[in-house]
């Protein structure tokens, strides 16, 4: 497998209001090298509350240019709320699972 992941962690600032979309710049805010993120795919492995605790993933993330989005699903955001977001690049291998009967 020959994978990059770069790991990363996004929170939704506390005056998110009516907003239905945060951005993240990659090169300003992460320091990723601006030549790496169109290779990148981004995937959100996580979702907390600022009292971390576990919440429902139910939103879209992209990468536009140097930007990444976050656009909320029907959860919404929070103020505090934490992404964890992992950035792939390369080839990931994927296989599709067997079922196992219940004994």
């Amino acid at each position: 497998m020959n994978t990059d992941v770069r790991r990363i962690k996004c929170v939704i600032p506390a005056d998110v209001g009516e907003g239905t979309a945060v951005d993240l710049n990659l090169v300003t805010a992460m320091n990723i090298p601006e030549e790496l993120i169109p290779a990148m795919t981004p995937v959100i492995v996580a979702r907390q509350s600022s009292a971390l605790l576990g919440k429902v993933i139910d939103d879209t993330v992209s990468i536009s240019g140097n930007v990444l989005s976050i656009d909320e699903g029907a959860t919404g955001f929070a103020a505090g709320d934490i992404y964890y977001i992992d950035l792939m690049q390369g080839t990931i291998i994927s296989a599709t699972a067997t079922v196992r009967a219940s004994s």
